[in-house]
């Protein structure tokens, strides 16, 4: 939090395109706080350029990805698409994979631990789906409910260096002190 994803991610943007539009996916009150917007005016009226771009609310993303092939996407709080098999999880990887260069932004990536890292390694080609990422990592355990049969629940995982060096691979951690240059 308070890094400058938003700046940077702009500048990422303008660095790596290939003259096509940005698409900013953002949970609805920041589409209403108007931050995206702001920064982009700054940053077009600094370099006299104009940038080409639309936000749109994570709650159409399921309906509207389709609309969206071979732009530019920002995730903003990605961890709205952290869920693989929920619609708006697959619509993200779906979006990811028809896009020309996509960036994901998140102060809280992976709050739960692995777990929430599901989408995001598929997103990079690391696994095609949830069932590959489990049944190479979950360790899993019986949980009771009341007296019923037991439940099978992921309690850990295994190869975590592998998974660490994975999601470093594309993935970076700024600290406010590192983002204030």
């Amino acid at each position: 939090t308070g890094t400058g994803k938003t700046i940077m991610a702009i500048y990422h943007y303008l660095k790596h395109s290939i003259g096509e539009p940005l698409l900013i996916l953002v949970p609805p009150q920041k589409k209403k706080e108007g931050g995206w917007d702001r920064d982009i005016m700054f940053v077009s009226n600094h370099h006299n350029i104009t940038i080409e771009y639309e936000q749109l609310s994570y709650g159409v993303l399921a309906k509207r990805w389709q609309d969206y092939k071979g732009w530019f996407v920002v995730f903003d709080e990605c961890h709205y698409i952290k869920n693989p098999t929920s619609q708006r999880g697959k619509a993200g990887i779906k979006l990811s994979q028809v896009s020309t260069h996509f960036l994901l932004l998140s102060a809280t990536p992976s709050s739960n631990g692995w777990i929430d890292t599901i989408s995001y390694m598929i997103m990079f080609g690391y696994y095609k789906n949830k069932t590959q990422f489990l049944k190479k990592h979950a360790i899993y355990e019986d949980m009771y409910v009341g007296r019923e049969r037991p439940i099978k629940v992921v309690a850990d995982f295994t190869d975590k260096e592998e998974l660490k060096r994975k999601y470093n691979s594309f993935s970076i951690k700024l600290s406010k002190d590192e983002a204030l240059d």
